[in-house]
């Protein structure tokens, strides 16, 4: 009950691993599956492994960020933070920007990834042209 999001982020990890499973073993085919990036990112290698194995029948894995700079990352990020919560504090604001700083500079990510789309400043349609023009693409 103490420590914020910090200690609340590695308290959910078992319970992210097994959403993951159980998601992709309860819709094997047809489906797109979005995830978010406390679902990719693991600490724990054999949490890690576990989710890795989930996703080895899944030959398309998306990795959808804003850009491959990790700093434009998080300044799209958190632009989009402050506009969707205009509520928020500023101090929650920068501890949100460094979850995501953390997150975006993990290695599970694009150990995990097939593929990479970057869309800041694109909208919602373009992003799915993109992805498709790349799914079409493989």
């Amino acid at each position: 009950q103490q420590g914020g999001m910090n200690a609340l982020i590695p308290y959910w990890k078992p319970f992210d691993v097994h959403a993951v499973e159980r998601v992709l073993s309860d819709y094997p085919t047809g489906h797109v599956i979005a995830f978010g990036a406390g679902h990719s990112v693991y600490e724990d290698e054999a949490q890690f492994v576990r989710v890795q194995t989930a996703l080895a029948n899944f030959p398309q894995v998306i990795l959808i960020l804003p850009a491959p700079d990790v700093d434009e990352s998080l300044d799209v990020l958190r632009q989009h933070l402050i506009e969707s919560e205009p509520d928020l504090t500023a101090e929650v604001v920068d501890g949100l920007t460094e979850i995501n700083r953390r997150f975006l500079m993990h290695p599970s990510n694009t150990r995990l990834a097939t593929i990479t789309i970057y869309n800041a400043g694109q909208s919602a349609e373009v992003t799915c042209r993109e992805i498709e023009r790349q799914l079409n693409a493989k």
